[in-house]
């Protein structure tokens, strides 16, 4: 079970509420040996178990990140087992499993009398012998051991922490303890209890408990005396949840103050042990946010080598060679532990004005991993700044809605990740920003085409796909308005210029005739979808990528920047729900498509299938993501605002005759998506 606190600095208290269980059935020996003369049957009857176990359960790490590496030099989750008799054991009749249901592949080899045996849980059964086909989790889950069919041990245990063992008192030994992990080292014989370093529970009456640090494995005090209650473990959450900061609020309560020099993610395991000391103690990890206290005059600047998540946001440190502009100037940068280097510049001329500007980075020669937030090992990373979107989501669920759009298409699409993170300017908090892919020859190959095709970006009005500019004039050249990013030669414009010849000088008729081999048509229609709903109105003409793909010559479409959309333009103006563009002043392939009747019935019924129930433009469902980023950046955003209100309001550029905070930007935002369908169905009739 987990639970989140967000504290708000680093010197807020966190109190904790002392938790007691009624004591688990205990595992004794006796019960786990118990015979039987049914023979096994997997559809009638639990299997049998074994009378005389001479093979145990010894060890486990079901969380393993810094400690035992296994033969292929990784952090595998692993399993120590000893061999408790006076003879060797042959392994091929044994088997280990993560479900008391059924066993698993077979053992191999022998196991010399009082030896161990380490196992790596991982999955792996093509590695070898000594790797598992299944993994543990560190959330819990269940060990099983067999012989020959039959189940010898049961070990159900619960959450745990990162490179914690759960080990055997002493080799045998029917108690387990919590503590530092000793893969193949010898507890002891079963008789002694040694002293090795374990995870102290505090005592009490009736069952015991601890809450311990995984940093420095040792337990917090109790104030006061643990409660006699029993109970309490699987209220745990809601007791922890109704706790605030402050003095301890009654006896058995913990009050933990962390310095200015505290912050970080602190994994606390609250342990219980059987009261007959019998048996795996019962657990549940509480994760608690202490954030850098960037107000506090004392404040410590953070680790950039392991200040690595924020309220569960990953953290990326920046820290430029000096000042920061729209041209690109050396940086270092750490992730994750990593320390990159590389170039750093502010995108884009609004954003030159923020005062919490967007970047566009760049990594060489070792390139940011980003495959553990979706967007995998990249060159370059835009983040995007909500210095201009209080209500922090708009970016995501335009993007969202394209991959959800892309989901329906068999072609595969050019779909842009998106990914929130915090960011760090020099040490010092600058806040949450989205991070999406750059789009360039590397984003090409990781969707899966080819990376010599011509990229051209539209940066005005003028990229409208008819003859004339934006003012009505004669356009000239035809790529104006059109910027080139990929493909060789890089002044060659041709491509684009041809689209433009074809686009505006077509009747609806040779359109609809020879637009399949100019571009994808179902892209070209759900980007009119795309804008139309979201209200995207800087969106329906530039701000777009179009890609020519060298193995058929068809445009394919890319969305970007959408700082106008979903109820706020681009300098912050509110507009309700009921707007309507058909952007067909500046979308040519738009004005096409819905002037031309045939056409016009495909695009509507291509727009109805999107706002369908579970579609892409489903009210419901994008609520639904909204909803889900909220829980996952609420505190950041918190924090950001905090960080940001006065420069917001002070900043010249924004129309905001109404100073609302952010929480009433989200609203204003969830109640736009609900309202949006209702003038969709009016403009367009129901789904």
């Amino acid at each position: 079970m987990m639970f989140v606190w967000w504290a708000c600095t680093a010197t807020d208290a966190i109190v904790v509420t002392s938790a007691t269980i009624d004591p688990p059935a205990p595992l004794t020996t006796d019960d786990s040996l118990t015979t039987t003369d049914v023979p096994p049957n997997p559809t009638d009857v639990p299997p049998p178990v074994v009378a005389e176990p001479s093979l145990l359960i010894n060890e486990f790490v079901a969380s393993n990140v810094s400690g035992l590496l296994d033969d292929e030099g990784e952090a595998a989750d692993w399993i120590e087992l000893v061999n408790v008799s006076d003879s060797p054991i042959t392994l091929s009749d044994w088997s280990l499993s993560d479900d008391e249901e059924k066993d698993g592949d077979a053992l191999s080899g022998t196991l010399e009398a009082g030896a161990l045996l380490v196992l790596y849980a991982d999955g792996e059964t093509a590695l070898g012998s000594m790797h598992l086909g299944f993994e543990l989790g560190k959330d819990g889950g269940d060990l099983a051991l067999w012989h020959n069919g039959a189940l010898v041990q049961h070990l159900p245990y619960g959450p745990l922490i990162a490179d914690l063992a759960v080990a055997r008192q002493a080799d045998g030994h029917p108690d387990f303890v919590l503590g530092v992990p000793s893969p193949g080292v010898s507890q002891g014989p079963a008789d002694l209890v040694d002293d090795r370093p374990t995870v102290p529970m505090a005592s009490g009456c009736g069952p015991t408990w601890g809450l311990t640090d995984p940093y420095t494995m040792e337990t917090e005090p109790v104030v006061g005396s643990v409660a006699c209650t029993s109970g309490l473990l699987a209220d745990f959450e809601a007791r922890l949840a109704s706790t605030l900061p402050g003095p301890a609020l009654a006896d058995g309560a913990l009050s933990w103050t962390p310095g200015t020099d505290g912050a970080g993610r602190y994994d606390l395991l609250v342990a219980v042990e059987p009261s007959d000391h019998v048996g795996i103690p019962e657990t549940a990890v509480t994760t608690q946010w202490v954030a850098d206290a960037w107000r506090d005059p004392g404040n410590v600047l953070v680790d950039p080598l392991s200040y690595h998540e924020e309220y569960g946001l990953p953290v990326l440190h920046l820290d430029p060679d000096g000042p920061v502009d729209q041209y690109y100037s050396p940086m270092r940068a750490w992730y994750k532990g990593t320390e990159l280097a590389g170039q750093i510049k502010i995108r884009g001329a609004a954003s030159a004005g923020y005062t919490k500007p967007s970047y566009t980075l760049e990594f060489d020669p070792i390139q940011i991993d980003l495959g553990d937030i979706g967007l995998q090992n990249k060159d370059h990373l835009v983040v995007i700044s909500n210095f201009d979107d209080v209500s922090y989501v708009r970016q995501m669920l335009v993007y969202e809605a394209w991959a959800a759009m892309a989901l329906t298409d068999p072609e595969g699409r050019l779909v842009p990740r998106t990914a929130f993170m915090v960011i760090y300017l020099n040490g010092v908090y600058q806040g949450l920003f989205t991070a999406v892919d750059h789009v360039d020859d590397e984003f090409l190959r990781e969707m899966g085409f080819d990376d010599s095709g011509d990229l051209f970006k539209s940066v005005s009005h003028d990229a409208n796909f008819y003859l004339t500019n934006a003012a009505g004039g004669a356009k000239a050249p035809l790529s104006l308005g059109w910027e080139k990013k990929e493909g060789e030669p890089i002044d060659d414009f041709a491509p684009i210029e041809a689209l433009t010849d074809f686009t505006g000088s077509a009747t609806h008729a040779e359109f609809d005739a020879e637009a399949d081999i100019w571009l994808s048509r179902l892209e070209f229609m759900d980007w009119f979808a795309l804008v139309h709903w979201m209200a995207a109105d800087d969106s329906g003409g530039k701000n777009a990528y179009l890609y020519e793909d060298p193995l058929d010559g068809r445009f394919r479409y890319t969305p970007w920047d959408f700082n106008h959309a979903l109820g706020q333009n681009w300098y912050t103006a509110r507009f309700g729900p009921e707007v309507y563009n058909d952007f067909i002043w500046t979308n040519a392939v738009f004005w096409h498509m819905q002037d031309d009747p045939p056409q016009a019935d495909a695009l509507w019924a291509r727009l109805k299938e999107h706002r369908g129930e579970g579609g892409a433009l489903d009210d419901a469902r994008i609520l639904e993501v909204t909803a889900a980023a909220y829980a996952e950046i609420e505190p950041s955003c918190a924090r950001d605002w905090q960080k940001w209100e006065s420069a917001y309001w002070d900043y010249f550029g924004w129309a905001h005759p109404d100073e609302y905070e952010w929480e009433e930007e989200r609203a204003w935002t969830e109640d736009w998506i609900a309202d949006r369908d209702l003038w969709m169905t009016y403009y367009h009739g129901a789904p």
